[in-house]
């Protein structure tokens, strides 16, 4: 079990950030910002590694971000992501499923922006997680059962998610060869726009990958020893780590958020999912991959990018460091 904040927490729900190393500061700092600008009712809680630097450290608790450390997880396997290094760290957001301590949990990735509120998830049904647990069963294994009144309660909510965009749209070699537009749960929604912005797609109509950079979560140890064996297991095996293991472990119990939740960048683009995809409905915005938004803004402060989404972060960004400046925080 993780020892407690550096600060107090008061709410026994929160928003969760794992920080690992100091090349993702800006986009901690940014997305505890966007969280306030919000109105999110609900602390931020900075869960760290021994390899993130003193200095970065002392920078979030300067801005009164309550820090955590957790442990380093990675499978015995020792398996090593070279394709894609960002992935090494990956299995240490699987911590979030221990933090008893609170009863709803809400992991963001730190390069993500909050655009419009989304306390709401802190409310998402989910199932008592010590009734719910059968690893490994698969959808629709043992897992409805009778009332009294004969309505049918499904043990099918262990944790919710936004599927994963798998058209590879930069046709990486090293994706899955099933990772194809054809294959994407969000490309069924094109013709339903609306719907889109309100409603996910049952996972078992899809492939069932999803994307970890938003996971809601009620914390169980019961959970967590499941997760920490199949990792050790099968952990050699994932392309994707933590997101892989947990589709994989719990197929068919999750539930899936729209994706306004979870809006990775790309689906923005024309020919990925630009006609579903609408500004005025995006709640939280997932700007994956390379180049990160901070990356495109030069040592004077002027950002040399083009994306529009990355242009939604240097907004946010700016209005943090304004307000930082105010308080005297130096950046």
């Amino acid at each position: 079990m993780p020892e407690q904040p550096s600060l107090p927490v008061t709410s026994d729900k929160v928003w969760v950030s794992l920080i690992t190393n100091a090349s993702y500061l800006p986009g901690l700092l940014t997305l505890a910002h966007s969280l306030r600008a919000t109105h999110s009712k609900y602390p931020l809680l900075a869960l760290y590694t021994p390899s993130l630097s003193p200095s970065a450290l002392s920078a979030i608790q300067a801005r009164k971000i309550p820090c955590l450390a957790v442990p380093f997880l990675a499978p015995r396997s020792g398996k090593r992501y070279d394709q894609d290094p960002r992935f090494n760290d990956c299995w240490t957001k699987l911590v979030v499923f221990q933090l008893t301590q609170f009863s709803r949990v809400v992991c963001l990735d730190s390069d993500m922006v909050v655009r419009r509120n989304m306390d709401e998830l802190m409310e998402v049904e989910l199932d008592e997680p010590a009734a719910s647990s059968s690893a490994g069963a698969g959808a629709g294994a043992g897992t409805e059962t009778e009332t009294e009144t004969g309505s049918v309660t499904t043990r099918k909510r262990l944790f919710a998610a936004s599927h994963a965009c798998i058209c590879n749209p930069l046709k990486r070699s090293h994706y899955p060869p099933t990772w194809t537009p054809s294959n994407c749960a969000f490309t069924a929604q094109h013709a339903d726009p609306a719907l889109a912005q309100i409603q996910g797609v049952e996972p078992s109509r899809t492939l069932g990958a999803l994307n970890s950079g938003l996971l809601v979560v009620r914390p169980s140890e019961v959970l967590f020893q499941e997760i920490l064996e199949r990792m050790d297991s099968h952990g050699e095996g994932y392309t994707f780590p933590d997101q892989d293991l947990l589709a994989d472990l719990y197929e068919g119990r999750w539930v899936a958020l729209p994706y306004v939740y979870n809006a990775l960048k790309t689906m923005r683009r024309e020919g990925v999912h630009g006609a579903m995809w609408r500004d005025e409905s995006v709640k939280n915005v997932h700007f994956i991959l390379s180049p990160k938004p901070w990356e495109e803004v030069d040592e004077g402060g002027v950002w040399r990018g083009g994306e529009e989404t990355h242009r939604w972060w240097v907004e946010a960004n700016a209005e943090r460091l304004r307000e930082e400046r105010e308080m005297g925080i130096e950046n």
